[in-house]
């Protein structure tokens, strides 16, 4: 993993868990799928946070290669999210609110 700084950086809203990338995304994107907008609906339900997609309905994310992100802080406070077999996000276990957008596999 590189160790300059990176270029882009996610975190909750109160702060206790970071997501770092180095390098450009793969790709950017949003996704329609209904297991995508369930779980978007359902954050946004979730206490003190705000909307999970956009406004047309999706949900935005960016994918990196597995050398290229990690989480620079707060990795114990993440749980995964199932709501089908082939989908997981991994959002913070106790504000169960978004930290990044939705990444499939």
């Amino acid at each position: 993993m590189a160790t300059r700084n990176p270029a882009h950086v996610a975190h909750c809203q109160c702060g206790a868990v970071e997501i770092s990338a180095w390098g450009q995304p793969i790709m950017v994107n949003a996704c329609y799928c209904d297991d995508c907008q369930t779980a978007a609906q359902r954050l946004a339900a979730s206490a003190n946070s705000g909307r999970a997609s956009s406004v047309d309905g999706g949900t935005e994310f960016m994918v990196f290669r597995r050398d290229r992100i990690a989480c620079t802080r707060g990795a114990d406070r993440l749980q995964a999210m199932r709501l089908t077999a082939p989908s997981k996000r991994r959002i913070p276990a106790r504000a169960r609110k978004r930290l990044v957008a939705p990444s499939h596999g």
